[in-house]
């Protein structure tokens, strides 16, 4: 099977239009990319072993991608329907939990992994 490059091409624009969309309208994945951005920066100096970077890299990924169906999630509820519904009131705020819960989640493990490495500074 030959591959189509003009089709793969199309799927990267929108791929990043999706992205632009995200960076743009989202303050909430701007803020986890920043995070992520300055977790980057610190694991870059402290001597981490690879395998500890890997699973800390995982959970950047793990949140920013939670974060990133979260707002799918709500954007096709309300691309639904604008008025309220406690119903997807309630979705809404489990999706929010879920993200939430990742993030406290990553942090402890990311504390875990980290503490050996920090302690000796404090």
């Amino acid at each position: 099977m030959i591959m189509n490059w003009r089709r793969f091409g199309n799927s990267l624009i929108h791929a990043w239009r999706g992205i632009k969309e995200l960076v743009l309208g989202q303050q909430n994945i701007r803020l986890e990319l920043a995070l992520a951005v300055v977790a980057t920066i610190i694991l870059y100096f402290l001597k981490i072993r690879g395998a500890e970077k890997a699973v800390l890299f995982m959970l950047i990924l793990f949140v920013l991608s939670a974060e990133v169906m979260n707002s799918i999630f709500e954007t096709t509820l309300d691309s639904i329907s604008k008025s309220f519904s406690p119903r997807w009131r309630v979705a809404k705020d489990m999706m929010a939990g879920f993200t939430l819960m990742l993030a406290v989640g990553s942090l402890i493990v990311t504390a875990i992994i980290l503490y050996p490495y920090l302690s000796v500074w404090f």
